[in-house]
């Protein structure tokens, strides 16, 4: 899928397509990176179903209107019920997701980013590379509509809701048990972590709280009988204090402060929280049975509390537990400069292993300011190139790479933000380049020839 928009805080326009398993965002400050990769989730977020995501609720409202004014299911009506091919249903009714998909986007502007200033023109478009048939998560139930028995099956390439007691009259009780499925279906989630995030690891729990005594505390007024005029009232001289966070800052407090729902299971990518502990942390994230983030160092034998760990803990402690408790293939993982309180050295070996997770399934979208990241980047780009495989094989075992890093070409996308827009950067069997960071680093090399020359060398 390709978003163009219009009139987005500092971008004036620009596209970007999401048909890559790495993108990457890059571009000076202030030039409109973070206003993307919060629209992107939002986009992300519209098919994502959970208790506290009300966007969820305006695509499902907004998915059933359009095709049932429409009566687009009639056509996939059989004898035994509803029978579609996924490929060709998403086919044939892009245009009609992009526009559902747009407008739910637009209607949701003060959820996304918590403002009402924005008011951006979107448009979404397929790709060369990617028709609209998201992977999905197959499953099959029975399902009970009309005193009926139905058979629902969902796969990447069909879905089924058929019985064999099936009449044309029940067609209304199906349809909506279409819509409900075929948005549940989804088999990936998205996962934002903000620039923000080393200081919400430590403030989110008392956050969250607040808002729950706040809650608590209005439902206290409700059934104590006081009026309607001196809640509102109430309501108000609350609100007014309350700080609005947009939806990737509000969702990643949430996710904080749920770990101690989190910790029962371990998800079949615990490799890759165990690689982060291992080369950048050198200890291990834990999480106690009140939902609390530890870190206990290799050297030491008890844990320390959060605030006690390095910077580098508190900036990867979120990914590493996603990785431990959550992840799944095909989820979207975006990150707001992942070189945050690194070392280059760490920046390097980030790079690495996220570059590993995008070869296994996952969507890896970053943006980033790290010459160290893009660098690394690119030498696994340069790595995918033809060649001897002797010397190939040499190189990865003299500089610590291993097959699982390599980038393909096809494989990865690089947007540069400036001047109020988006441009694609190129990918070439050398990899890619972000002028404004070469530009900076000839700028400083020079600086420092010309200050040695000048005064050091006699």
């Amino acid at each position: 899928m390709k978003i163009q928009v219009k009139n987005l805080g500092t971008i004036k326009q620009g596209e970007i397509a999401l048909d890559k398993n790495l993108i990457v965002l890059a571009g000076p400050n202030h030039s409109g990176k973070s206003y993307i990769a919060y629209l992107i989730y939002g986009l992300l977020k519209i098919k994502e179903n959970n208790a506290s995501n009300s966007l969820y609720d305006k695509y499902k409202k907004s998915l059933y209107q359009y095709f049932d004014q429409e009566n687009v299911l009639s056509q996939y009506m059989t004898e035994k019920g509803l029978s579609i091919n996924r490929p060709a249903f998403f086919k044939e009714n892009a245009e009609r997701y992009h526009r559902i998909h747009s407008q739910v986007l637009l209607n949701s502007m003060m959820e996304v980013f918590a403002s009402k200033e924005l008011q951006p023109q979107i448009q979404l478009a397929e790709t060369d590379a990617e028709m609209n048939c998201p992977v999905v998560r197959e499953f099959e139930e029975i399902v009970q509509r009309g005193g009926v028995s139905y058979r629902c099956q969902v796969s990447n390439e069909w879905f089924e809701l058929v019985s064999d007691k099936h009449q044309n009259r029940a067609f209304s009780l199906i349809k909506p048990y279409f819509y409900e499925a075929f948005v549940d279906a989804n088999a990936f989630n998205s996962y934002f972590f903000p620039a923000e995030r080393s200081a919400l690891n430590l403030i989110s729990n008392e956050v969250v709280k607040e808002k729950a005594l706040e809650r608590d505390d209005l439902a206290t007024q409700i059934n104590a009988g006081d009026s309607l005029e001196r809640i509102v009232k109430s309501l108000q001289k609350k609100l007014a204090f309350v700080p609005r966070y947009p939806l990737p800052i509000n969702d990643y407090m949430y996710f904080i402060n749920d770990l101690i729902y989190l910790r029962k299971n371990d998800s079949d990518y615990v490799n890759f929280a165990q690689e982060i502990e291992k080369t950048l942390m050198h200890g291990k994230v834990l999480v106690t049975k009140h939902g609390e983030l530890q870190f206990k160092p290799n050297k030491l034998r008890k844990p320390l509390p959060l605030h006690l760990a390095s910077s580098l803990v508190k900036s990867l402690a979120g990914l590493v537990v996603y990785f431990r408790y959550l992840a799944r293939e095909n989820d979207v993982i975006i990150i707001d400069e992942p070189e945050l309180n690194l070392h280059p050295d760490n920046q390097r070996r980030i790079a690495k292993i996220l570059a590993k997770a995008a070869n296994v399934g996952f969507k890896m979208i970053l943006s980033t300011h790290s010459s160290y990241i893009i660098k690394e980047f690119n030498n696994l780009i340069m790595l995918s190139n033809g060649g001897s495989t002797k010397i190939k094989k040499a190189l990865l075992k003299q500089y610590g790479y291993n097959k699982e890093m390599i980038l393909a070409i096809d494989t990865i996308g690089a947007y540069f933000f400036n001047n109020n827009t988006i441009q694609s950067v190129p990918i070439t069997e050398k990899g890619f380049a972000v002028e404004t960071i070469n530009e900076e680093i000839d700028d400083l090399e020079d600086t420092a020839m010309n200050i040695y020359f000048e005064l050091l060398d006699n």
